[in-house]
């Protein structure tokens, strides 16, 4: 199951950094910061996680929704 993240603070936000954040919430398959030319992050980023408990999850308790 794939999200859509956005709103990074720093723009030096890493496929690591995206990774590390949100693996708590279970096995991510994925993980993809959008860079731009200069490999800056251009403020969004995609995660697949392994099932959609995982991702289901982390929209309820990184996004309050």
């Amino acid at each position: 199951s794939y999200i859509f993240v956005k709103g990074f603070i720093k723009a030096k936000w890493t496929h690591q950094d995206l990774y590390n954040e949100f693996k708590k919430f279970g096995t991510i398959v994925s993980s993809k910061v959008s860079l731009d030319k200069e490999h800056d992050s251009k403020g969004y980023g995609y995660i697949q996680f392994e099932n959609k408990v995982s991702a289901c999850q982390a929209i309820k308790e990184v996004f309050q929704y």
